[in-house]
């Protein structure tokens, strides 16, 4: 028997499916994040940047060891996939969410609900809080980072990052898929985990990393204000 925490985790493929909000207390962000992240959702995701589906036996550049060894076991959550006719996730993604997973931390919050009114679609997520651009309602949410909403394009693969705006929701893309996702959220806690010991040379650190993430895939530094950006500038200040 299914249990509840599987039925609300099929991500993707029941549109009455969970995903948990943002942490109490976590509001839109500040204005100055915001003024700067306006000015990133405008750009638009370069066709290079964007990958031809892939056969899904194809490894990954991350695997399942690779992210439990940073996060732990119970900082990682694994996506059930399911065969079904609506299926709106391409194979190698199902294929990552349900065998690699996502991180589970204070700083990325990607953990399915177990409240069953929890939407995945960002329409019903953002509810009166905002107005979502009409290319984006079909998008689904994979999370929490660097206060905005993460949310995965099912047909296209590419995941976008999403802020409060003035007038409605600021877009724009952060990631060609989610394989990039996980890889960047693990190599940045593992970053974030040796500079609790040693934090020597951080810039230095910081920008081999910014280095070795561009290299896999540009997107999530095309824009000095995307929230990587923002969230690389913060642990060279010392404020992460």
């Amino acid at each position: 028997m299914r249990t509840e925490e599987h039925r609300v985790a099929e991500i993707g493929h029941d549109p009455a499916c969970g995903c948990r909000s943002s942490e109490p207390g976590a509001g839109p962000p500040s204005s100055a994040r915001s003024a700067r992240f306006e000015t990133f959702s405008k750009i638009e995701p370069h066709p290079s940047t964007l990958t031809k589906r892939q056969d899904p036996s194809m490894k990954f550049a991350i695997t399942a060891d690779d992210v439990r060894s940073v996060f732990g076991l119970s900082g990682v959550v694994h996506f059930p996939r399911y065969d079904a006719p609506h299926n709106r996730l391409d194979d190698r993604t199902a294929l990552l969410l349900s065998t690699v997973g996502l991180p589970d931390t204070a700083w990325f919050t990607s953990k399915a609900s177990l409240r069953t009114d929890d939407p995945v679609d960002l329409v019903s997520w953002y509810g009166s809080r905002g107005t979502v651009p009409p290319a984006c309602r079909h998008r689904l949410v994979l999370g929490r980072f660097a206060e905005t909403t993460l949310a995965l394009d099912p047909d296209e693969g590419t995941v976008y990052a999403l802020a409060d705006g003035e007038e409605e929701l600021n877009c724009g893309p952060v990631h060609r898929d989610v394989e990039s996702l996980v890889y960047a959220l693990t190599k940045f806690e593992a970053l974030c985990q040796g500079l609790e010991s040693d934090k020597g040379e951080v810039e230095v650190r910081v920008d081999a990393l910014r280095g070795e993430i561009t290299e896999f895939d540009p997107l999530p530094f095309a824009d000095e204000d995307s929230p990587w950006s923002l969230a690389f500038e913060e642990v060279v200040d010392g404020i992460w």
